[in-house]
């Protein structure tokens, strides 16, 4: 039986847990990338317990599962990109370098040399869809979400350029809405006014269900 084979990053908490959940009730294979340690132990499914911020060589995660990748049952490898960060949420000339650059290795270094590797693994062996969870803050000028904005909409454009250099892989954005999700809890947390003078910060009421959007994302597949 043909089957697919999905690699899905942040699945500990928000919309990456409720893809990552929807993924487990279809037979198919799945290889998730997450910083917290899991216990999940079934057939079809490995779990990588990997910080973005912290590894010097994150694709090494795909090299060691290279085999696993390109089992012989697996027509399709749907690469999910979910892990990410919003922090810092602080104006230009206020945060340091260090938070600077973990959100970059985090939102952008980071999965980009995933992308970079698992391209070199299965170009010409298995098709490849790539599914980028992106953000809406792209198109905006939000104060406070310099880095957030940056490395988001860096991710996109290299994303874009992939597809450009390899019409053969298939590459989606999805922009979610505001979800009842940590980053949400983070931003109140914070209480940093990100929103300019005609808008205000969502209500919890306003915020959508992570699970009705995760069928949204499943949807574009």
């Amino acid at each position: 039986m043909i089957k697919k084979l999905y690699i899905i990053t942040g699945i500990s908490s928000g919309l990456g847990k409720e893809i990552f959940g929807l993924l487990r009730k279809e037979d198919n294979y799945i290889l998730a990338i997450d910083k917290e340690k899991s216990n999940i132990k079934e057939k079809n499914i490995k779990i990588e317990n990997l910080n973005f911020l912290y590894s010097p060589a994150p694709s090494h995660v795909l090299i060691r599962n290279e085999s696993f990748i390109l089992k012989e049952d697996v027509d399709e490898i749907i690469f999910i990109n979910n892990a990410g960060t919003i922090v810092p949420i602080k104006k230009i000339g206020e945060f340091d370098e260090d938070e600077f650059n973990a959100n970059i290795k985090i939102n952008f270094i980071a999965p980009s040399a995933l992308i970079n590797t698992l391209v070199r693994i299965t170009i010409n062996k298995k098709k490849l869809k790539i599914i980028n969870i992106s953000s809406g803050n792209i198109n905006f000028n939000s104060p406070g979400l310099s880095a957030y904005t940056c490395s988001k909409l860096a991710f996109k454009k290299y994303l874009d350029i992939l597809k450009f250099e390899t019409p053969d892989i298939d590459v989606r954005h999805f922009f979610p809405p505001a979800m009842d999700t940590p980053m949400q809890e983070t931003i109140r947390e914070i209480n940093f006014p990100i929103y300019d003078k005609t808008k205000k910060p969502f209500s919890k009421e306003d915020l959508k269900n992570p699970k009705s959007v995760a069928i949204e994302v499943l949807d574009l597949i």
